[in-house]
């Protein structure tokens, strides 16, 4: 099992892509069409390989058969002393519409996706809490894609990039991973591409349209000639929003968004190795229709907030990655060699500022691992560098309903990361598997003030911030498939650069007085499957936090985020998971999490807020679904029920918990086939009872504007394609 490779890629950068946007909606769907039209084969559709086990498609759970690559050693799932939740391509798809990565990662237990609904910020992901204070991408959290790190140098990550319809499997490592990652406190999101089809070509495609003016459209092809393989991606996405404009009346609605992408991976063998280079572009545009407060919800239209109207704020956003990883044998063991570039520009008027930023990112990394047999049982340990770097400039002027006016910020960021890990994992032949190891970080920040002039002194400066980040785990098999595991995991995680530069006086340069955030977390569990229709899981966890970094704002920046470190937290959870196929053709899942997350000590100023709730988590999660299967046709009923979320240090505002419905039906693959073309239509209704709820907060807004609202019920229909020749 231990030598068992699975193939991993690397990404980075590139500009070539304005293209998309150049091109347009019209040419791009020609491009897909271009894609797809070539005469079909005479073979009838192949099923693409799957990166979960094929047991799913006779209807059993195997847990054991399940080979995970997120703590950088193959390992089986059922042998791992940590919590790692899988899904492969039939829970990432089915019949969703894929309006964001909520629906991606739903069921997954410990992860709480607050879905904004605003392309312009993103969704804010948390797991146990950690990147709950996040306004803007993903804080305290770790995200790969195909193994490249979506998360940079100072620890923010954005996934703008991810490409749906590409992706084929998703592996999440709930709780602290620091000893291999670094700054993943939460723990570490792992997005995969799926492997190139065996055939010389195969093609995929998906369009879906739904309310609000949305749809989506992604074409895939891949296949295998020889040595090498490949997958390559075009994706668009357009969204008018649901939010009504409240400036000018029977405007289109505030919020609207459309994205254009391409996504490529070839490997290729070299002798026993193998070359990976993956790419992406991506160009986004969307409005951004803020948050509201409690007055302004009850008016009762889901209406964008008019400040944010007027002054036009949004964001555009240009990247491109590109990356290699050339893995080899290397006598007894394997290495790996790695390099990533990122180009990032960002036009972004917020309320109170236009933000211009420039952004270069990079590094590499280099493993070597090792397997073999022992007298105790199998042994494999990891060792490796990883270095990070990431340059931005970074330009703030005000805004001058959405124009830019005076110069305000005018500073040059540098981040470097460094980190060195070694890692230990024994598994012993009567069912014991201990890890355990540490990584040290150091991660240096510098700042150039461009902006001196006058009262206006000169903020240059340097930062550095280092850790020891060690973990050990144990998972002990107490019978036939239920076994017993648990950790001791440290993290380590630094303020990012943006974090660092929004400081409430206005002044350049980095906040000295924001510290990094600490933890020591405990987990335990047990998993184990009933026969083979079954499978559970229960964790119980608890983390102690120093200076955790809480979200605010002040009242001459609306809408800007600043942040400030509290004393001491504690989180305290408990996951539970249960999976079954009582019969084949019924499948269930049911997951639900409980959160207590609380400030043990902090103060500000005369404030003490020691005792309450953190806000933004909710303590409460349940997600279940329920799917028929039949030879033609499947539907799934999903349910979500969230507890209420505290908005504010001092615990007086909240927003109310919620229970949607989501129904799903789809056409099975392989029942409508034609000369090789298999379509299978698919439709969705979200929020079936029109439930009125709150998606997201925004943690200690000015003026009580915490509230980011849901749409009402929304439709989407569809169909999925795809062809061999």
């Amino acid at each position: 099992m231990m030598s068992a490779e699975r193939r991993i890629v690397c990404l980075a950068p590139d500009r070539a892509t304005k293209i998309l946007r150049r091109i347009g909606v019209a040419g791009l769907v020609a491009c897909l069409l271009a894609i797809v039209a070539g005469p079909p084969g005479a073979l009838e559709a192949q099923q693409r390989p799957d990166t979960l086990p094929r047991s799913d498609s006779l209807n059993l759970i195997l847990l054991d058969s399940i080979l995970v690559q997120v703590l950088r050693s193959p390992i089986s799932l059922d042998d791992a002393p940590y919590s790692i939740s899988v899904f492969g391509e039939q829970e990432l798809f089915g019949a969703k519409g894929l309006v964001s990565v909520e629906e991606l990662l739903e069921g997954m237990p410990g992860i709480q996706v607050q879905n904004r609904y605003n392309e312009a910020v993103g969704e804010r992901i948390s797991i146990r809490g950690f990147g709950g204070r996040s306004q803007f991408g993903v804080r305290g959290v770790k995200i790969f894609v195909d193994d490249v790190p979506a998360t940079l140098a100072d620890g923010q990550s954005t996934i703008d990039h991810l490409e749906f319809g590409s992706l084929g499997r998703v592996e999440v490592l709930r709780g602290p991973a620091s000893m291999l990652y670094g700054g993943a406190a939460g723990g570490v999101i792992r997005f995969e591409t799926r492997q190139p089809d065996p055939s010389p070509f195969r093609e995929d495609a998906r369009l879906s349209v739904g309310s609000f003016g949305y749809w989506r459209l992604n074409s895939t092809a891949s296949g295998t000639n020889g040595g090498t393989g490949y997958v390559i991606g075009l994706g668009a996405t357009q969204n008018d929003g649901f939010r009504t404009n409240p400036v000018i009346a029977r405007a289109p609605a505030y919020g609207a968004s459309e994205k254009y992408q391409l996504n490529g991976r070839i490997t290729q063998d070299i002798g026993p190795g193998e070359l990976a280079v993956s790419f992406n572009l991506t160009d986004l545009s969307a409005e951004n229709p803020g948050s509201l407060s409690d007055s302004l919800l009850a008016v009762g239209d889901r209406q964008a907030y008019r400040f944010n109207v007027i002054q036009n704020t949004s964001k555009e956003v240009f990247q491109g990655q590109i990356g290699a990883l050339w893995t080899q044998p290397a006598g007894p063991g394997h290495v790996e060699v790695a390099a990533y570039g990122v180009r990032r520009t960002l036009d972004n008027p917020i309320p109170s500022a236009v933000i211009d930023l420039k952004r270069w990112a990079g590094g590499g990394r280099v493993l070597f691992r090792r397997a073999h047999q022992t007298g105790a049982g199998e042994v494999a340990w990891t060792t490796g560098v990883e270095l990070d770097l990431q340059r931005d400039d970074r330009l703030n002027f005000g805004n001058d309903g959405g124009t830019r006016s005076a110069l305000e910020l005018d500073q040059f960021e540098r981040v470097r990361t460094l980190g060195g890990f070694a890692n230990l994992l024994l598994i012993t032949d009567g069912g014991v598997t201990i890890t355990g190891g540490a990584r040290y970080d150091q991660v240096h920040f510098e700042v150039e003030d461009h902006f001196v002039s006058g009262s206006d002194l000169d903020d240059s400066g340097s930062r550095t911030m280092d850790a020891l980040s060690p973990s050990v785990g144990v998972q002990v098999r107490i019978a036939d498939r239920t076994n017993l595991f648990g950790n001791v995991s440290t993290s380590f995680i630094t303020p990012t650069t943006t974090e660092l530069a929004n400081r409430p006086d206005g002044s350049g340069g980095f906040n000295r007085e924001l510290e990094p955030v600490t933890s020591v977390s405990f987990e335990a569990g047990i998993r184990g499957q009933i026969g083979q229709r079954a499978a559970y899981e229960l964790v119980g966890f608890h983390s102690d936090i120093q200076q955790e970094l809480v979200a605010f704002e002040v009242a001459n920046q609306p809408g800007r985020t600043f942040f400030r470190n509290a004393g001491e937290s504690d989180y305290n959870g408990l996951e539970a998971m249960v999976l079954a196929r009582p019969v084949p053709a019924v499948m269930t899942r049911v997951t639900y999490t409980y959160l207590d997350a609380t400030f043990k000590q902090f103060r500000v100023n005369a404030d003490d807020f020691s005792g309450n709730r953190i806000p933004g988590t909710a303590p409460h999660r349940l997600d279940a679904l329920l799917r028929l299967e039949g030879s033609t046709l499947f539907g799934d009923i999903h349910s979500l029920t969230v507890g209420e979320i505290v908005a504010d240090d001092r615990g007086r505002f909240r927003t109310p918990g919620y229970t949607k419905f989501d129904l799903r039906v789809g056409l099975q693959p392989g029942v409508l086939v034609s000369g090789g073309l298999d379509l299978a239509p698919f439709a969705s209704i979200e929020n079936v009872f029109d439930e009125e709820y709150n998606s997201s907060v925004v943690v200690n807004a000015f003026g009580r504007r915490f509230w980011e609202p849901a749409p009402g019920r929304t439709f989407h229909v569809g169909v999925a394609a795809s062809w061999a020749r």
